[in-house]
């Protein structure tokens, strides 16, 4: 099948000077937000700022599973709000260039000029939203078990993205990521990253784990309709088919929404038990993870390890010392019967797997 779009940067010479320092600035302002803004809002502002240094008319963001892509949660700059719903009914599963997004992570996608996409229902859908210039990238989204995407449209078809801007993008999309990844550190979220859920006090999603997406499925029964992606750190709006009891992704189960202003407290649902903690100005759903012969303070320090933090980082995070952290993991090592951070990890997995199959303690 021939392709229509860029895949990649080529190599390019010296970036400008005034560039250099603009980009500079953008990044800068990045670490600003990382410190100072909503959670919930990250991410967006974040592209508002991007926007400044390189312009685009509209964008799309979101979290999305490779190997079966399906919505999750998505926000969206300059776009209708029924346009992740209408690309999932329409769009989903001829959308080549989305699905090459998703399987060369940290590769910058490009098209303009004559890109309408396959005839017909792609090439209306391009018209009707004048998407002419594209330029996306899709990155792991670390402990989630699940990918990050950004996708940025000017309307004029001659208007592309150039080598330059993409190889910008690409950066400006790791320390967009590391900022985030940071965020959800600093909140001391009592769990897995994917066995967690983040959402304000209406229940409004701005982070999603794997496996509790899928308890979520599970619950209430979704049936995927094809390949909708989705962000964290932005406000979302979800699908809406009009099918009352389908979760739509965006928002939590509306068993939970009603149990948000209880929280902190622990509730039964699909079969686990969920523990419902504020963080700051949001919400942390999360599995339960009480299989484990290991205090809070052990369970966090070993959790936050797993994750990648190094030994400061989780001393920072649980204002602890290097020395507590260190006691603390060799117990968590003792205790699991590991040697190693990889078999770590893999205890963590199965311990929390193995409480989501009895529905928690």
């Amino acid at each position: 099948m021939k392709q229509d779009w860029t895949t990649g940067i080529r190599p390019g010479g010296t970036l400008p000077l005034a560039l250099h320092a603009d980009f500079s600035a953008c990044l800068l302002e990045l670490g600003t937000l990382a410190r100072h803004a909503r959670t919930d809002m990250l991410v967006r502002d974040a592209l508002l700022a991007w926007r400044r240094l390189v312009p685009f008319d509209a964008g799309w963001w979101g979290e999305v599973a490779a190997d079966r892509p399906r919505n999750l949660l998505h926000g969206s700059i300059g776009l209708d709000a029924e346009f992740a719903d209408e690309w999932n009914r329409l769009i989903a599963a001829q959308d080549t260039f989305a699905q090459g997004s998703m399987a060369q992570p940290g590769t910058v996608f490009r098209a303009s000029g004559g890109y309408r996409g396959p005839p017909g229902a792609i090439a209306d859908f391009i018209d009707r939203h004048r998407l002419h210039a594209i330029m996306a990238i899709t990155v792991a989204l670390p402990g989630s078990g699940l990918q990050f995407f950004i996708a940025l449209y000017r309307h004029d078809p001659h208007d592309g993205f150039g080598d330059t801007e993409g190889a910008l993008f690409a950066e400006f999309t790791r320390h967009l990521v590391q900022a985030w990844r940071h965020r959800l550190a600093d909140l001391r979220m009592p769990g897995p990253l994917d066995a967690m859920a983040l959402c304000d006090r209406e229940g409004r999603l701005c982070y999603l784990g794997r496996r509790i997406a899928a308890l979520f499925n599970k619950q209430l029964g979704e049936r995927p309709r094809g390949p909708l992606r989705g962000p964290p750190g932005g406000r979302s709006h979800g699908p809406s088919d009009g099918h009352e009891g389908i979760w739509r992704g965006t928002t939590l189960p509306p068993a939970l929404i009603a149990a948000l202003h209880d929280a902190p407290r622990c509730i039964r649902f699909a079969g686990a038990r969920l523990s419902l903690e504020p963080v700051g100005e949001l919400v942390a759903v999360s599995l339960s993870v009480n299989a484990l012969a290991l205090t809070p303070r052990e369970l966090s320090t070993a959790l936050l390890f797993a994750q990648g933090l190094s030994y400061k980082e989780v001393a920072r995070v649980l204002a602890l010392s290097p020395a507590t952290v260190r006691t603390y993991l060799k117990t968590a090592y003792a205790r699991l019967e590991v040697t190693n951070k990889v078999a770590l990890i893999g205890a963590l997995n199965s311990a929390t797997s193995i409480n989501d199959d009895a529905g928690g303690a």
